[in-house]
């Protein structure tokens, strides 16, 4: 019998990856014994990480960054955490974190990128990023120009800026595209989440609508 794949895009409810990575770890029976966390930033998901409870012992967690200064904050708190733009050594590892940055890569970027997390990868993958659906580029469609949203994250929008500007908006279609290129099916099944739901009130024209603020995707090897 051929297996079910999910649907590419999905609506999720939930505004908290962490969940959906232990619900898919719990149903593919995963355990990790290793993290790496592309752009680490100060989140500190080694602190996460050493609590989660699909983790194994012995829980080696590796940050990447780009930061020279966050670098060394995280150092001096006795994390280990590579220069994301030298050559970080042997990074791989059965869970691989890119929590918001992809959008920080322009899109011509972001195919070897991804190459370089499936590379380092043998379990499972989770990526967040903004949802720009409602956009044409960084222009609101029209039937949502009166409502203010994503405000902390079209302000930072530059293609020509440092590593903490936005480089690219993403989409469900987008994101998708690149899942697929990265993530072969004879190899690895994945899914893209539309997540993070907004109710909001135009105060304009009466309406009312849900927005979805993030995307969520998930890819695990079969």
């Amino acid at each position: 019998m051929t297996q079910q794949l999910p649907a590419p895009v999905a609506d999720i409810r939930d505004r908290n990856i962490h969940r959906l990575l232990r619900d898919l770890a719990i149903d593919r029976d995963l355990t990790f014994a290793s993290c790496l966390d592309v752009g680490c930033g100060t989140s500190r998901h080694d602190r996460w990480f050493r609590r989660f409870e699909r983790s194994t012992a012995p829980k080696r967690y590796i940050g990447l960054e780009a930061d020279e200064e966050l670098i060394q904050q995280l150092r001096d708190a006795g994390v280990d955490v590579r220069d994301a733009s030298g050559g970080p050594g042997d990074v791989t590892s059965d869970l691989t974190l890119c929590l918001e940055v992809i959008e920080h890569l322009r899109p011509e970027e972001t195919p070897d990128f991804m190459a370089f997390v499936e590379r380092n990868t043998t379990k499972a993958v989770a990526l967040t990023t903004p949802n720009f659906e409602y956009w044409n580029g960084l222009e609101q469609k029209p039937e949502y120009r009166e409502c203010r949203w994503i405000p902390d994250h079209l302000p930072f929008f530059d293609v020509n800026g440092g590593p903490h500007e936005h480089k690219q908006v993403m989409t469900p279609e987008n994101l998708a595209s690149y899942m697929d290129g990265t993530f072969s099916s004879d190899k690895w099944g994945w899914q893209v989440f539309r997540a993070w739901p907004w109710r909001l009130h135009d105060l304009s024209n009466d309406n009312e609508f849900t927005l979805f603020f993030k995307l969520y995707a998930l890819a695990w090897r079969r």
